[in-house]
């Protein structure tokens, strides 16, 4: 559903900066939304293997291989973890960042900053009018 919202596509289209500088390319969450987006395209079938990957890295405990979870949880880790990504970039990890310094990378532009919980994201997907599952 993440690849439904314009905005997002956008940041992931126009992030080539990053992607040219990027030393933990298969550890980075932009990169590897980007080459997953970029196989979709381009395959309408495929295993996104580096999603799976990626996801046994950031979500510790949350979410199980091989066992179905729930949609919203993928989307909360996601967004999580591309956000404290982005502050890393910008060296606001330091501290814990405000809320004024969260709403300053492109995931706070798109989502509005807020830490989103799995409930908020099926709010925001559902204002959205996309289908979050």
């Amino acid at each position: 559903s993440l690849f439904h919202i314009p905005a997002f596509l956008d940041f992931l289209e126009n992030d080539s900066q990053h992607r040219s500088e990027c030393r933990s390319l298969f550890e980075c969450v932009t990169c590897t939304l980007y080459r997953t987006l970029q196989q979709m395209r381009a395959h309408p079938v495929f295993q996104p293997l580096g999603i799976v990957n990626l996801l046994r890295k950031v979500s510790r405990d949350n979410l199980v291989l091989g066992r179905e979870e729930d949609p919203h949880e993928f989307l909360t880790i996601i967004y999580q973890t591309l956000q404290a990504e982005l502050l890393m970039r910008e060296k606001h990890m330091g501290n814990k960042p405000d809320f004024c310094t969260q709403q300053t990378t492109a995931v706070g532009e798109i989502f509005g900053g807020w830490n989103l919980t799995i409930g908020e994201f099926r709010k925001l997907c559902e204002a959205l009018h996309v289908a979050s599952v």
